[in-house]
């Protein structure tokens, strides 16, 4: 049985993609993670190579969350960054 890639589903960290529709992470699984990291607004951001206020900005929900910093939450939050 043949499966099409844009019927199944590949679940990336807090969101699933579904061909083309993406399910963006929610405001507030970032504040979650974040807390969970024991780390302020600060220190996160300039761990995801981002402003604080951006990041203040995705967590109130003013802004969208891009994919890319969706997967760099779920790379940090399940310990898959390059240690240097």
């Amino acid at each position: 049985m043949k499966i099409n890639p844009l019927q199944s589903r590949a679940t990336l960290g807090t969101y699933t993609m579904t061909g083309k529709h993406i399910n963006p992470m929610k405001p507030v699984t970032l504040t979650m993670i974040r807390q969970a990291e024991k780390q302020s607004i600060s220190k996160f951001a300039t761990r995801l190579g981002i402003s604080r206020n951006t990041l203040g900005l995705y967590e109130a929900g003013t802004s969208r969350i891009p994919p890319y910093i969706a997967l760099a939450v779920t790379a940090i939050y399940r310990r898959l960054e390059v240690m240097e």
